[in-house]
């Protein structure tokens, strides 16, 4: 069975809340939607999207799993208080670790049988914490996907920051048969 997560944070962060710790077990379809992404001019290769990773971020651990240590934008970084036309990428959505994405690890780290010895899927995983969780908890297999090439960089240094080893992809999901039906999610009330 594969775990697939991602699209699908608020919704659990909601239920999570509202039933405590009851979740449902439904399938549901593992599809990405189509982002169009507006690059910048700004050309961001494997070593200075690190660099620019590394020099706008801070290490932190003040979030809903300290258990992880995570490279975020965080209100002592630059890019906290920065215009677009300040920054250097298109909307650094990697370096924020949301609410929903916080709610999804902290179930997990709290219930690790739902990852243990699965397959798992971190779709849109942005600073790869759910996957980084998935792989330290036993999953047999994990792979984070987001569909921009700096937050894929930022799982690599997050996943390198918790001594982890997962694999990683900015390829667009929906174009890959591998995964399509073979994704379950036992949380989803909704599907």
């Amino acid at each position: 069975m594969r775990i697939c997560f991602g699209f699908h944070r608020l919704k659990l962060y909601n239920y999570y809340f509202r039933n405590s710790v009851s979740i449902c077990a439904n399938n549901i379809r593992c599809s990405t939607r189509t982002f169009h992404l507006q690059h910048k001019l700004y050309s961001l290769n494997n070593n200075n999207a690190e660099r620019f990773i590394l020099e706008n971020t801070v290490i932190t651990s003040d979030h809903l799993t300290p258990e992880l240590k995570l490279r975020l934008i965080t209100p002592e970084c630059r890019l906290w208080t920065a215009s677009a036309e300040e920054c250097e990428v298109d909307d650094p959505f990697w370096g924020f670790y949301w609410p929903g994405g916080q709610v999804l690890t902290r179930f997990l780290l709290d219930n690790p049988s739902y990852v243990r010895g699965k397959q798992v899927l971190d779709l849109g995983s942005g600073c790869g914490a759910s996957a980084i969780a998935a792989v330290k908890l036993g999953a047999k297999h994990v792979l984070a996907n987001d569909i921009d090439i700096v937050a894929e960089k930022a799982m690599q240094i997050n996943a390198q920051l918790n001594h982890v080893d997962m694999e990683t992809s900015s390829k667009e999901r929906s174009e890959e048969r591998r995964v399509g039906k073979e994704c379950r999610s036992r949380w989803s009330p909704y599907h």
